[in-house]
């Protein structure tokens, strides 16, 4: 027959297993916060860089009087064959220019539509 003292320490035991169970997954859960964190200032940074390179191609769209202004642009789509620019193709000249210029590494295209005050952009 179990004993109060015998259940008290068995008790005792599994909680302890229960303690090191949580206290490794809390071990775990902090390595992957930090990996979140590291791939969230990653994404920041991949953020800011596609803002800066669509604010170039939108500034040269403007100087070559493809458009009038920002607002004036509802959707860009360079890719490697093609530039499209509110949905009218560009001559070829202008598409190989765009593409050395901004269509390089991990930016062989992209996708910009400006529609109702909602801007999307995909890369």
């Amino acid at each position: 027959m179990l004993t109060s003292d015998h259940l008290f320490r068995k008790r005792a035991e599994k909680d302890r297993a229960q303690w090191e169970r949580d206290r490794e997954q809390a071990k775990k859960d902090r390595a992957q916060a930090e990996l979140d964190r590291e791939q969230a200032a990653k994404d920041r940074r991949q953020t800011e860089e596609d803002r800066k390179l669509l604010d170039a191609m939108i500034d040269e769209l403007i100087k070559e009087k493809l458009i009038e202004n920002r607002a004036a642009l509802t959707s860009l789509a360079p890719d490697d064959t093609k530039l499209v620019v509110n949905g009218k193709a560009q001559p070829g000249s202008l598409h190989t220019r765009f593409k050395g210029k901004y269509l390089k590494g991990k930016h062989n295209h992209l996708n910009f539509r400006n529609s109702g005050g909602s801007r999307t952009m995909s890369s």
